[in-house]
């Protein structure tokens, strides 16, 4: 994982560079009170969110950034994509509307390639920004598996719905062990609870929906453990915001599902 300034990593040059070197991953991006994340998979520009825009219109946005945090999150990609085109074509794009100049092609490719040469720079945040940025990591994580419950045949298996809010419970859970320590002793023991789950004999099917609901629970009483840790109100009340918003997403979703 590298994380550093955009106002010393160019972008378009983060962009290039993951994908010249045939990445699947995620970059994470954050723009004062804006947060969004642009995917690859092997190279290729997979999706591009931020806020509730997606595909290219997102990625229009998102490259006029030129200051703000950025994280590469090597990862499995989102299963699905928004952006259809080759990304050299998207970035030649965003330069004949105007929103970057790029150097030549010779230029680029030297840059990029010479890995050895490209030069991270950490940038000093205070303990709540890096929080927040890590729970934006977090989150683009989870919201990959929320994508999952949509799928028509997901909507009628209860129980590879649990599995995959077992998944999302485990991860946050993962999370909480490493960041918040006070709680590691009781996040373990929701893990190992969570992994029981999923040891269903068939006779209790009729239960999936309200485990299902459990773990849901589970993840706003995560959620709201980790809003403790802000010291900027502001920067707490934005979280809220993020994790709600998420929720109902999720609720929206299991509200689709047939668990008969």
């Amino acid at each position: 994982m590298m994380e550093g300034n955009l106002a010393d990593n160019h972008l378009v040059s983060l962009i290039q560079k993951a994908c010249l070197e045939g990445r699947s991953a995620s970059l994470v991006l954050r723009h004062r009170a804006q947060e969004g994340a642009i995917f690859f998979m092997k190279g290729e520009m997979l999706h591009a969110v931020l806020g509730k825009t997606e595909g290219e219109e997102a990625f229009h946005q998102l490259i006029t950034w030129h200051d703000g945090f950025f994280r590469i999150i090597e990862q499995e990609p989102l299963p699905y994509r928004t952006i259809h085109k080759d990304w050299q074509e998207v970035l030649r794009e965003a330069e004949t509307l105007n929103l970057i100049t790029l150097p030549d092609d010779a230029q680029v490719v030297a840059k990029v390639s010479a890995s050895s040469n490209f030069a991270f720079v950490m940038p000093e945040m205070s303990e709540d920004e890096q929080l927040e940025f890590k729970l934006i990591g977090l989150l683009a994580n989870l919201e990959r598996l929320v994508v999952k419950l949509s799928e028509p045949k997901m909507q009628k298996n209860g129980e590879a719905v649990l599995q995959n809010l077992t998944e999302m419970v485990n991860q946050l859970v993962d999370f909480v062990m490493n960041y918040k320590k006070p709680l590691a002793a009781q996040s373990l023991l929701l893990k190992n609870a969570s992994d029981d789950f999923l040891q269903f004999q068939p006779s209790a099917k009729t239960a999936l929906c309200d485990h299902c609901q459990h773990q849901v629970q589970t993840l706003a009483t995560f959620f709201a453990k980790i809003e403790e840790d802000y010291q900027t109100p502001s920067m707490r009340d934005e979280w809220r915001e993020m994790y709600e918003i998420f929720l109902s997403a999720l609720n929206n979703q299991l509200a689709k599902v047939s668990f008969v």
